[in-house]
């Protein structure tokens, strides 16, 4: 309830009508969303645009997640339709900390309805099928190898990364990553994942240094090595979209250009906003 010693009830009553108009406005801007191979698409990059916009209006009136909550909880009746498909997430193991559950949830809509993968190919496979339209898997890390086990699949399939959850709030232990059909749009602040497959005699180390000496804003995720002194496989997150991400990043790292083997962009999406508290 309103304090009726700052704000008259009367008051009070007509910013409610004047809330439900603004809904009722909203409502009716609805159009069917785009479908794709796996059924109705996600537009991350309009998405971000128009938050980000919302953000700097209510410029702190209220707290940034939850201005977030709301603002997604309309999008999720605005443009996705009640047969919206499931959301494939892949179950966590023991002590793992990421609901990713939670944070679908918290981004698409509490009728989002969830689908467990027992695996990220298993994940793969609902999308292909028809049994999910997106997958929110735990954000890559030492012990999660999954985007790097599925850089073939993206590179050569309609899928890649295409979100990063959640959108708006502090650093959290509890990010994860959206996959869906790849839309080639940019946010105007956008990350892209990229993957590099090296030589067994170029160390991680390396590639850092010539990334950074490039200027680039790269974020060591992940690597997988082979054994063997074989090829190693790394994944970075880049402060570009993908295909200019890719790009600088084979530039980058043109005097190894004979020891690797291949760079990969698995997917963009928009830069997360990042508030100092929850």
């Amino acid at each position: 309830m309103i304090d009726g010693t700052s704000t008259s009830n009367g008051e009070a009553d007509g910013l409610d009508a004047e809330l439900a108009a603004l809904l009722r406005r909203m409502a009716s801007l609805h159009r069917p969303a785009a479908t794709g191979p796996a059924g109705p698409r996600y537009h991350p990059a309009d998405e971000a645009r128009r938050l980000r916009a919302v953000l700097r209006t209510i410029d702190g009136a209220l707290p940034p997640v939850a201005a977030a909550r709301i603002w997604h909880e309309i999008i999720a009746c605005q443009l996705r339709p009640a047969e919206f498909l499931p959301i494939a997430i892949l179950a966590g193991g023991p002590g793992d900390p990421c609901d990713t559950a939670t944070l679908a949830r918290d981004h698409f809509g509490v009728r989002t309805t969830i689908l467990t993968a027992d695996s990220p190919h298993h994940a793969l496979r609902l999308l292909d099928q028809g049994d999910a339209a997106l997958a929110v898997l735990p954000m890559p890390a030492e012990e999660r190898l999954w985007c790097i086990e599925l850089a073939a699949a993206f590179a050569d399939g309609p899928y890649g990364v295409i979100g990063r959850l959640p959108f708006v709030g502090a650093p959290l232990d509890e990010e994860a990553l959206v996959v869906g059909p790849q839309i080639p749009a940019e946010s105007g602040d956008d990350m892209a994942l990229v993957a590099i497959e090296a030589g067994g005699d170029i160390s991680r180390g390396t590639l850092r240094e010539l990334l950074d000496a490039a200027g680039l804003e790269a974020r060591w995720l992940s690597s997988r090595h082979r054994g063997g002194g074989g090829a190693s496989d790394h994944l970075y997150e880049i402060a570009a979209p993908a295909g200019e991400a890719r790009h600088r990043a084979g530039e980058a790292l043109a005097s190894v250009r004979a020891g690797l083997l291949q760079v990969l962009a698995l997917g963009g999406y928009p830069r997360p906003v990042r508030t100092a508290g929850p």
